[in-house]
């Protein structure tokens, strides 16, 4: 499996597409399929570390015409190959493969250090799609964390 970004596969629009990626407190599919988000964010504020965030959900919509597998990862700040969430491979068969919406809950992960990690939405092999997640001081926290002060 390969990390890097496909640009061919991107360059020639081939499927599947990511057509948005973000984080949020809280997702669920309701009704006749309809995506409701609550509390989209892009950085967590930590008193001290390390930081567990108790729950969290990475939400993404794709569209495509072929089957295709994708897992989803995230990287901290000082090491982009090291992995420290991953789900499993998840299947989408080309029958179901038009459109289509993903949530994956995040439960209990802990953040070891403050810098931008990076949620990736790997497909086939190939990161298709990013997302930073940036983990700073709380206000008043700064000199706890070896931070300098804003």
């Amino acid at each position: 499996m390969s990390d890097e970004r496909h640009p061919p596969l991107l360059e020639r629009g081939l499927d599947p597409v990511i057509q948005f990626l973000l984080l949020c407190d809280y997702a669920a599919t309701m009704d006749r399929g309809k995506l409701t988000l609550v509390g989209q964010f892009q950085s967590i504020s930590v008193r001290a570390l390390p930081a567990t965030h108790p729950r969290f959900y990475i939400v993404f919509g794709w569209r495509g015409m072929r089957s295709h597998t994708y897992r989803v990862v995230i990287s901290p700040p000082d090491n982009e190959a090291a992995v420290l969430f991953e789900t499993h491979d998840i299947e989408v068969p080309a029958e179901h493969a038009a459109w289509g919406n993903s949530i994956i809950e995040v439960g209990g992960m802990t953040f070891q250090q403050l810098g931008t990690y990076w949620v990736k939405v790997i497909c086939d092999g190939w990161r298709i799609a990013d997302h930073p997640l940036t983990i700073h001081p709380a206000p008043g926290a700064a000199a706890d964390l070896g931070a300098d002060p804003e």
